[in-house]
């Protein structure tokens, strides 16, 4: 896929639990009563700016502005994926390629991109003009190398790269199944087992001895 053919990405997220006063209950115990609620700190790309909701107000939220087409439907459900993963207390999925995993990006880099939540290739290579101003000298050539990365990861480098994943994936599974045919015959070694061919002539031997 080209650069030109990408579309926005959706803001950094970030759950947290606070604690909110039940203001009922309190007036009722006479002193302040607390419950945990989830919410989210949602961070748009390339911004150091961000905004806390209540997780199910924001997903509620979420939901009708798909309905309304102002929100891409693959986001909403990358929302609620996201926030599952969170309260299962596993790390919530990043979308591309990490940009520590990026070979072209210094540290120094990698630190400037991340104070304004610029956390994979692709969000770089789609970052907005404030976005880059905020990275300062170098910012528009490292968006531009960012791109340049992406297009050629979708170019004859990427089908040769999933057709040796799959030679690898094929390889694999044949000395899986090698081990396990090496191991079947192990156990039939130990067991004693024969086949019944062998059996057949076994008992035919001694049919003709009697």
């Amino acid at each position: 896929m080209q650069i030109a053919e990408m579309k926005a990405r959706p803001p950094h997220i970030r759950f947290i639990t606070q604690a909110v006063e039940d203001r009922n209950a309190s007036i009722k115990e006479g002193h302040p009563v607390f419950f945990n609620v989830d919410h989210v700190v949602l961070t748009p790309q390339g911004s150091k700016d961000s905004v806390t909701k209540v997780v199910d107000d924001w997903l509620t939220t979420s939901d009708a502005q798909v309905r309304e087409e102002r929100l891409p439907a693959d986001w909403a459900e990358k929302f609620r994926s996201a926030y599952e993963h969170w309260k299962r207390g596993e790390e919530v999925p990043t979308e591309g390629t990490p940009l520590v995993m990026w070979p072209a990006i210094s540290p120094a880099e990698v630190q400037a991109c991340k104070s304004i939540h610029l956390l994979t290739v692709e969000d770089l290579a789609v970052s907005n003009d404030e976005a880059v101003r905020r990275l300062g000298m170098g910012g528009l050539e490292l968006k531009k190398r960012a791109k340049r990365y992406l297009d050629a990861s979708a170019g004859p480098g990427k089908m040769l790269a999933e057709n040796q994943a799959l030679r690898q994936e094929l390889a694999d599974t044949k000395a899986r199944a090698a081990e396990l045919e090496s191991r079947f015959a192990q156990m039939e070694a130990k067991l004693g087992m024969t086949s019944p061919v062998k059996s057949e002539v076994h008992e035919d031997t001694i049919e003709r001895k009697l």
